[in-house]
């Protein structure tokens, strides 16, 4: 079959290599335009135990991290950033690993913490959403509660209490002694290994000995001897620190003391016990203060006793849902703040000020305000089961009360349907708008998506604004450390210790419900939430007419620092989400699917594989991965942007000369961001996939995509211009590169004014623009400003379609090619196509890479444009062939001295939009990495160039001349654009212009049809229609210009469709009275075929449609077969017309193939405010049978229709369709709003073409 189609392309154009497709005029509604429903987006946010961790470690090298139980202390830094000791259970420690320039600020504070990787996913997600609009929100954690709990000051008066009053009599002080013979043994821990302080400051060594003097009984000293015995390393918190250990003999007393009444014992020493245990009287004074006896007088004393004073408790009040707003533990709604108890047994709330009251048993007096503050914790359920499933933090439970009591949240016995419809308040609580989830003593983590109605749409971005408010990074100062309550029962000044207000946290232990035992955790349940998630989409979908109609994209954002633990399989459940289809009675099944991506946020390198395997079973290729703070806040800018930027295209797919592979260009919106991919076909010729070698993408922005290759290559990239015109005489105009190296010579060219804004008109503008147009993204970006990405070099691909240039392919016997292919059979092949980022590009067929840019000289002076706003270029399809010259003085190519070497690869290319200008390059050896400027053509009659050019060769004198034919274009001014043309390759000018064919507003922007009658290699007609509809030809048989002339051959507007019975389709349609009112505008090529079971003349076939007005519901418009008599003028006989619904328009190049018409059309009063496209078949009349007949046979899915044959199928996808492109049995074709490629199955591989052809 490949070698059929080998052998028809040959036939198709005089060596024609290229394909077609146009962009928009000035006053063009932009395809995109309309009321697209919002897509959704499903925010899943970790809150497992890890999203804890902070950059401080303890001695053990583990992480600290935030424990729910624990949360009320702090742990300072100090100016090192190491932590300071604050409370029990924290261990002190000298060298923690910590993070670089540590904040004295920063607070370990327990829940919150500014470095932990929970307050950092807060902080990202809430600069990212406030910028977010136009997409409606969700929003689950993993499943947990918040336990409304309030702690406030209470207070009670303790009762004054009588001091006691104690008389000590007169007493002797007597001291004892023993001997010893004792060893003593000790050691001293520091950082040095040669030095510790004890008795004086030591430089030691093992041997090293010293005196120490110890005091006895309050005076009688002893001297012993110490000797450093041995010094062992290794000791400490962090291992670092030295012991010395110490030895002494001491042989000598030991003293101790007792107290004796004078009264029981008148003289000492004589009358006092002369020895107690084994301690005797000392026989005299040893020193001063080491004597025998001492006389100590009697006193009278007063102890205990105390004033009446106030004494403060911090207690706390646990809220209740079942309290009304006069009781303690009142939750109020709004805030879910708790109201505290009045009294607590013998404990009242503080409620006024205190002043100046005394506050402590010694009467110490100070001021007591009343203080509360929010005291809630949080838990969630141990390792999940059947009926405490652990996943995301959406229940639904069948009863408004399923959380009291004993709490099971029964998986089974959940609401149907799981997403909410008719919500009450006496369901939930608050706002149904804006749920938390059900009402109970729980508080749940959960914002749904707006309600499914019509739109469906959050406008109002509320939901949004609800998620933000569960992202609260407000700190707040608990008072409890203020006026801290001791245990002797005063307020003491203290310190503030400022706290994280949080509105969720993770948890270190999980808590079995009704318990405040801490159990094992299961902390990151992803298979069990993404289940849960498709269970909550599936319910949505079956509700959202917008999901069922293909008009709302669905998705889910996962991010996570973990991997999955607790038993499940997150690949599969994302595949699940992937496949999601929605089921219409019976038999209607619909693909509904719900991507996922998946962030990993500060995960290690292991962990990368599992993730990437999860998105890519998610449908998003591979996961995003951040490590730290301002990569999160990229990561998920990158994702929203991905989703809320369309992709959109008017280009056709092309392809591929051998039939294996199709080209698909397209563009990103509102960022400008242009693509081109290339799709592998099988050998029957499904869509296998996109083209791996084209794979090279880190960003992950596109895969097998030649925009990401281009967008990581540097900015050393090769681009070529020219200076000057082409002179009338060889050589033609050179190349300059286009860098800031050229830029005196392009200065005058582009004329950049102050490109800068520095107040001056210079070459440095000059420069700055050169470098911007190079790369986007040049100076920071600076110039990019809101119209293109900084990060995105290839701008958008609007209307122009690649033409695939290949080593030399055909078979035909003209003098000279057998040599010329054979010389360039090796030459590389390379995809060109048009952008609107100034530039034609040239990538490499075999890996994407962007091998040369040619920017033509006529758009120059425009470049600076691209920086105000999004401006039109190379917007045109380009076309190229092989074409031959003998070259010489008056031609652009050289002298051929061999036959073989007058033959080049030409490639014109247009600007539709951007101007009025044609360009032409000499592309013959595509291993170069650059072309050769050829010609710049225009004319005062031409309009905007959307007309794409058609090669061909013909007579003229007898002699052949290889030339291109284009329609004049598009134009609102008089006889602007109402013109053809024939331009003249070799020399760069006009072989024959047409002017004023038509009325003078009569343009042609459509191509021209160039037709070999008798596939002798020479064009002897052209067919064309204008914007009213009316169909020329042109005669090129004879070899005089002079005789070649624009004829109509029919008008459908004055047409007599009664006098040879006109066939009117579908079934049942009419035209109007007014046939004047068929006059309307056609912007595409007819499809030409030959009649050769009959009278031999030529079928032309073509639809109308306003490219321009394409969401005008009010037209009418028509699909046309007419036989070109070949009598004159307007000798062209209708066999049929196909009359479009209301609003249907034809904005494509129709194909004919084995007997069957194949025409896409838009139609913008259905689907998702875009339109919604269809594929017609038709058959096309033979001999003596009238075509009109329905011809397709497949529907998209492959399956066989019944007979009779249908005549159109709905293409299932938004916007306006592209021209079918044939090959393998098969028609391909994307759309305005969906570029990516898609295939319809028409014949069975191998079928025979019949006894006519389609004619290019």
């Amino acid at each position: 079959m490949k070698k059929l189609l080998s052998i028809i392309s040959i036939l198709i154009a005089i060596l024609l290599l290229g394909n077609f497709k146009n962009s928009q005029a000035q006053d063009e509604a932009p395809v995109f335009a309309g009321q697209p429903v919002y897509p959704n987006v499903f925010f899943i946010f970790d809150t497992s135990e890890s999203m804890n961790e902070v950059p401080y470690r303890n001695q053990y090298g583990a992480a600290y991290k935030v424990s729910w139980w624990r949360w009320k202390y702090a742990i300072k830094t100090d100016e090192n950033g190491n932590p300071l000791y604050t409370g029990d259970g924290f261990q002190r420690y000298t060298h923690p690993e910590r993070k670089n320039d540590p904040n004295p600020n920063s607070y370990l504070s327990w829940g919150n913490h500014p470095e932990s990787k929970l307050f950092q996913a807060k902080v990202a997600l809430r600069e990212v959403l406030s910028e977010i609009e136009n997409v409606n929100m969700g929003f689950a954690t993993f499943l947990q509660e918040r336990r409304p709990r309030v702690m406030a000051l209470y207070y009670k008066i303790e009762p004054e209490v009588p001091p006691q009053t104690t008389t000590i009599p007169d007493r002797w002080l007597v001291k004892y002694r023993r001997w010893t013979d004792t060893v003593y043994t000790t050691y001293r821990q520091t950082y040095a290994a040669n030095h510790f302080s004890w008795h004086g400051s030591h430089d030691d060594y093992v041997g090293y000995t010293f005196n120490a003097t110890f005091n006895y009984a309050g005076g009688c000293r002893i001297l012993r001897n110490y000797r450093v015995y041995d010094i062992q390393p290794g000791y400490g918190a962090d291992g670092s620190q030295y012991r010395h250990f110490l030895r002494a003999t001491y042989h000598g007393y030991i003293y101790t003391y007792r107290y004796w009444n004078v009264s029981d014992y008148p003289n000492c020493p004589a009358d006092v016990p002369q020895a107690i245990s084994s301690y005797n009287i000392i026989p005299t004074a040893v020193s001063t203060s080491c004597q025998p006896c001492r006389f100590v007088a009697g006193t009278t004393r007063t102890t205990g006793g105390r004033p009446a004073y106030y004494r403060f408790s911090w207690m706390v009040t646990n809220g209740s849902w079942s309290k009304n707003e006069f009781q303690g533990g009142y939750i109020d709604p709004t805030t879910l703040q708790v109201t505290p108890s009045t009294t607590k047994g013998t404990w009242r709330l503080l409620e006024t000020t205190l002043t100046n009251v005394v506050a402590g048993p010694y009467g110490t007096t100070a001021n007591a305000y009343p203080t509360q503050f929010d005291y809630s914790y949080f838990r969630y359920p141990a390792d999940g089961s059947a009926n405490r499933p652990h996943s995301w933090s959406y229940v639904h439970p069948p009863a408004a009360n399923q959380f009291l009591g004993y709490r099971n949240w029964p998986t089974i016995n959940r609401r149907t349907p799981y997403f909410p419809e008719n919500q009450t308040i006496d369901d939930y609580l608050g706002d149904p708008d804006e749920l938390d989830n059900y009402s109970g003593d729980d508080n749940i983590f959960f914002v749904h998506l707006p309600d499914p109605d019509d739109e469906g749409d959050d406008v109002s971005m509320s939901h949004r604004d609800k998620i933000m408010s569960f992202l609260s990074l407000d700190r707040a100062t608990y008072p409890r450390y203020d006026c801290r309550v001791t245990a002797q029962g005063y307020c003491k000044t203290g310190i503030s210790y400022p706290f994280y207000q949080f509105t969720m946290m993770p948890f270190t232990d999980s808590i079995p419900v009704n318990q405040y035992v801490a159990a094992t955790p299961c902390g990151t349940p992803l298979a069990a939430t993404l289940e849960n998630v498709k269970d909550y989409y599936q319910s949505y979908i079956e509700q959202d007419n917008q999901t069922q109609i293909g008009c709302r994209e669905n998705y889910v954002i996962l991010l996570t620092d973990g991997l999955e633990t607790c038993g499940g399989d997150p690949e599969a459940a994302a595949a699940e989400l992937l496949n999601l289809k929605w089921h219409e009675g019976e038999l209607d099944e619909r693909d509904t699917p719900v991507k996922t991506y998946v962030i990993g946020f500060g995960l290690d390198p292991v962990s990368a594989s599992a993730l990437n395997d999860i998105a890519a079973a998610g449908g998003t290729n591979e996961a995003y991965f951040a490590a730290n703070l301002d990569e999160l806040i990229e990561t998920l800018t990158n994702i929203f942007q991905a989703i809320t930027e369309g992709e959109y295209t008017r280009s056709d797919p092309v392809m591929s000369s051998e039939g294996e592979n199709v080209y698909v260009a397209f563009f990103e919106y509102p960022k400008w961001k242009g693509h081109v991919i290339k799709y592998l076909l099988d050998d029957e010729g499904i869509i296998s996939g996109e083209d791996t070698s084209w794979y090279d993408d880190p960003n992950d922005e596109l895969d097998g995509d030649a925009g990401a290759k281009l967008n990581i290559e540097p900015t050393s990239r090769t681009i070529w211009t020219t200076t000057t015109d082409w002179s009338g005489s060889y050589p033609p105009p050179g190349r300059v590169e286009f860098d800031d190296t050229q830029t005196a010579a392009l200065h005058p060219l582009l004329n950049p004014g102050d490109f800068n804004e520095d107040g001056s008109t210079n070459q440095t503008d000059s420069q700055e623009l050169i470098n911007y147009i190079r790369d986007v993204g040049y100076n920071g970006g600076v110039y990019a400003g809101e119209i293109r990405d900084p990060n995105w070099k290839l701008g958008d691909i609007y209307h122009s379609t690649p033409v695939v240039v290949t080593p030399p392919l055909f078979q035909v016997d003209y003098p000279g090619y057998d040599g010329f292919r054979n010389t360039y059979a090796s030459r590389d092949t390379i995809v060109l196509v048009g952008s609107n980022d100034g530039m034609l590009h040239a990538f490499n067929d075999t890996d994407g890479v962007e091998r040369w840019a040619y920017i033509p000289k006529c758009v120059l002076g425009n470049l600076k444009n691209l920086k105000a706003s999004h401006a039109y270029f190379v917007d045109l399809a380009v076309k190229a062939a092989d074409i031959w010259s003998a070259g010489g003085s008056n031609t652009v190519f050289p002298s051929a001295a061999q036959p073989e070497d007058g033959w080049h690869t030409v490639v014109i290319g247009g600007l539709r939009e951007g101007g009025n200008y044609y360009f032409a390059l000499d592309i013959t050896d595509t291993s170069n990495d650059y072309p050769k400027p050829l010609w710049e053509i225009t004319d005062s009659d031409m309009g905007e160039t959307w007309s794409t050019p058609a090669f061909g060769r013909v007579k003229v004198g007898g002699e052949d001349k290889y030339v291109a034919f284009v329609g004049g274009g598009y134009s609102t001014s008089n006889n602007v654009g109402n013109s053809v043309y024939i331009i003249n390759i070799e020399e760069g000018s006009f072989l024959k212009r047409f002017t004023h064919v038509g009325g003078p507003n009569e343009t042609i922007p459509s191509a021209i049809r160039a037709v070999d009658l008798d596939r002798d290699g020479h064009i002897e007609r052209l067919y064309f229609a204008n914007t009213s509809g009316k169909l020329y030809k042109i005669d090129l048989t004879s070899d005089n210009p002079d005789d070649w002339e624009a004829v109509e051959i029919f008008d459908p507007g004055t047409y007599d469709y009664t006098a040879i019975p006109t066939r009117i389709m579908p079934e049942g349609a009419s035209l109007p009275s007014d046939t004047s009112e068929m006059n309307r505008p056609v912007f595409y090529p007819p499809a030409v075929v030959k009649d050769r079971y009959g009278d031999q003349n030529y079928i032309i076939l073509y639809g109308t449609g306003n490219d321009l007005d394409v969401n005008n519901m009010n037209t009418q418009d028509y699909f046309f077969e007419v036989k070109d008599l070949d009598t004159g003028p307007n000798s062209g006989q209708c066999n049929w017309v196909y009359v479009f619904s209301q609003g249907e328009k034809c904005l494509s190049r129709p194909v004919a193939f084995a007997g069957v018409v194949y025409f896409t059309t838009y139609n913008p009063t259905q689907v998702c405010g875009y339109g919604q496209g269809y594929i017609y078949g038709l058959t096309i009349s033979q001999g003596e049978s009238t075509g009109g007949e329905g011809a397709l046979r497949y529907d998209l899915e492959g399956n066989e229709l019944e007979e009779p044959a249908a005549h159109t199928e709905e293409l299932g996808i938004a916007g306006i369709p592209s021209s079918p492109v044939v090959t393998n049995g098969s028609l391909y074709f994307n759309s305005s709003n969906n570029p990516r490629l898609r295939r319809l199955r028409i014949t069975e591989l191998g079928g025979r073409l019949l006894f006519w052809q389609e004619v290019f």
